[in-house]
C-alpha cells in the first residue's frame, strides 16, 4: 500500500548498527538510500547463526526492502540518460 510513499523494511541489525537503538524504536526513523530518505515501517528479525565455519554468512551484510515500483524509480533516476 505504501507505493507512493518511500518506505523501508530493515533488518534487525542494521538498525542496530544505525541508529543504536531497539529495532521497534526504529520505526518512523529515515535513511537514506541513493540520496533519497525512506521512512523505516517495518523490522525483520533475522535468525542469527552459530556457525563461523561459513564465510558467506560471516561477511553476510544487513539487508533492506522497499517496494518494486520505487526501487525501479532509482534504478531510472541513476541509469545513463534517463532522469
Amino acid at each position: 500500500d505504501d507505493l507512493d510513499r518511500k518506505t523501508v523494511i530493515i533488518e534487525d541489525s542494521l538498525a542496530y548498527s544505525l541508529f543504536d537503538l531497539s529495532p521497534k524504536n526504529s520505526i518512523g526513523e529515515f535513511v537514506k538510500i541513493e540520496g533519497e530518505y525512506f521512512e523505516i515501517v517495518g523490522i525483520i528479525k533475522v535468525k542469527a547463526t552459530s556457525s563461523t565455519d561459513d564465510p558467506e554468512e560471516y561477511y553476510r551484510q544487513s539487508r533492506c526492502y522497499i517496494p518494486e515500483k520505487t526501487l525501479e524509480e532509482l534504478g531510472n533516476k541513476n541509469s545513463f540518460g534517463s532522469t
